[in-house]
């Protein structure tokens, strides 16, 4: 990739007073961008910098919604070269549905999960331990209490010495 600028200006139009966070806005443009052809692989996307300078707002929510777009799949960055459209699409991204909703917040694939799939697929110790992880974020009686605080017990020396 070479040091040229974005081929284009993002014609998108942001609404502040919105419930959606900034950075989501500037995602779901991205992505139905790319999903209805507007964006084709491999294009150049503007820096987050000359980005946030055209929709006149801060860096930040544009970094965040391109880490997500990476995340996803839409977007490569390339150190010292750009971002661009990445060249292969997630195939579960590419679904008719996706292209007449739109990616909407709620059905965001992280929302609904508590744990990765990768998680999701363990099996025997690996689940119970991960169960039992769960129920100890919930438990009242966690972290088990000795009388001591933690700090106390951490830091005291061990009996008979």
């Amino acid at each position: 990739m070479s040091g040229r600028a974005a081929s284009f200006n993002p014609p998108m139009a942001l609404d502040p007073s919105s419930e959606t966070p900034l950075y989501r806005q500037i995602s779901m443009w991205f992505q139905r961008a790319i999903l209805s052809g507007k964006l084709q692989p491999g294009q150049r996307v503007p820096s987050t910098r000359a980005l946030a300078k055209e929709l006149r707002i801060s860096r930040i929510p544009v970094l965040s919604a391109y880490e997500l777009l990476i995340a996803d799949g839409y977007l490569q960055s390339f150190t010292g070269a750009g971002t661009c459209v990445s060249r292969s699409i997630p195939d579960g991204l590419l679904r008719p549905q996706a292209l007449r909703e739109g990616p909407a917040v709620a059905a965001h694939p992280r929302a609904r999960r508590a744990v990765s799939r990768r998680a999701q697929s363990l099996g025997g110790a690996a689940r119970a331990w991960l169960q039992d992880a769960a129920a100890a974020r919930t438990s009242s009686n966690f972290p088990p209490h000795s009388g001591r605080s933690s700090s106390a017990a951490m830091h005291a020396r061990p009996r008979g010495t």
